[in-house]
């Protein structure tokens, strides 16, 4: 079931939205808190609530990410362990069996059958079946991780509390401790996002500052920025990467640049996420915030309002 198309300005201040994730043929999602889930057909442009009936009922659990492998398949996140599993581009969803009951905050697909979600107090989860099996790897010191990237089926990344950095090069079976990861040190921030252009090339960012790695995370090197603005999320699009952040922020760099080459603020609420397919790019956030740009960043605009 669905409703009529909706203006991002037009949705309820209490619809924040956590994620967004675009199929290749220019559909996109967004979700977001008490089961929220947004759909675009025509590349970000108008969007429309949608009801996922499928698995009703929710009991409102918040949606915290939502990711596609190819156009066929993809993922949902979110509160007491939830994870949703789409085989038909999103149309349809049903639930999948995680055996843990934390918030899962961000998953990753490296194909349709190999997926990494992390989540609170040390929860690493990975599957190599589509999902019909996942396996906990939980991390001692039950720390936080926020956000996981796959650059392939083997390769992924994990971040989360005290600069914590994880890899792991079999699918999620094995891990190895890249940077942090220890309580002691109180002064290290956490990291809220990662990224990887390719296997070798990554980009890490958070509370303050940003961490850049071309050795596939052998070492991380830290990079210079014009803000300490937390950022939440970031994208590689081609050889540039994006960030979004706190107050409507968004960073545009290249990964070997000496600094941050533009800053942003397109809106005044927190941005969660952001995606990019070819030139067009969305950004989402609390207050129901849903920003576009069709050329490639160089300028965005709130969804609805010219």
């Amino acid at each position: 079931m669905s409703a009529p198309p909706v203006a991002a300005d037009q949705l309820q201040p209490w619809d924040d939205l956590f994620s967004v994730a675009s199929l290749p043929s220019g559909t996109w999602y967004a979700v977001g808190v008490a089961g929220t889930l947004l759909t675009s057909n025509d590349d970000g442009r108008t969007w429309r609530h949608r009801e996922i009936a499928e698995v009703q009922p929710l009991g409102g659990l918040d949606l915290y990410s939502v990711r596609f492998a190819d156009q066929k398949h993809g993922w949902i996140c979110g509160e007491q362990g939830l994870v949703l599993r789409t085989d038909d581009g999103g149309e349809t969803w049903r639930r999948q069996s995680t055996g843990v009951s934390e918030e899962l905050y961000r998953l990753a697909p490296g194909d349709a059958n190999d997926a990494i979600a992390v989540g609170t107090n040390g929860t690493i989860l990975y599957t190599r079946d589509g999902g019909e099996h996942w396996r906990q790897k939980k991390q001692k010191g039950e720390l936080d991780f926020f956000d996981a990237t796959m650059s392939d089926a083997s390769n992924a990344w994990v971040v989360g509390e005290f600069e914590t950095i994880l890899h792991t090069p079999d699918g999620g079976e094995t891990w190895e401790l890249q940077r942090g990861g220890t309580r002691a040190n109180f002064r290290a921030a956490a990291l809220f996002s990662v990224s990887f252009r390719d296997a070798q090339d990554g980009l890490v960012t958070g509370q303050s500052g940003f961490f850049a790695t071309a050795d596939r995370g052998r070492t991380w090197r830290s990079l210079p920025s014009s803000t300490d603005i937390p950022m939440y999320a970031a994208k590689f699009n081609d050889s540039r990467i994006w960030m979004a952040g706190d107050n409507g922020t968004l960073l545009d760099m290249a990964l070997d640049a000496a600094q941050v080459v533009s800053t942003v603020q397109p809106a005044a609420a927190t941005l969660t996420d952001i995606g990019f397919r070819g030139s067009t790019g969305i950004a989402v956030g609390l207050n129901g915030t849903v920003l576009r740009t069709d050329d490639s960043g160089a300028h965005w605009h709130k969804v609805g309002q010219k």
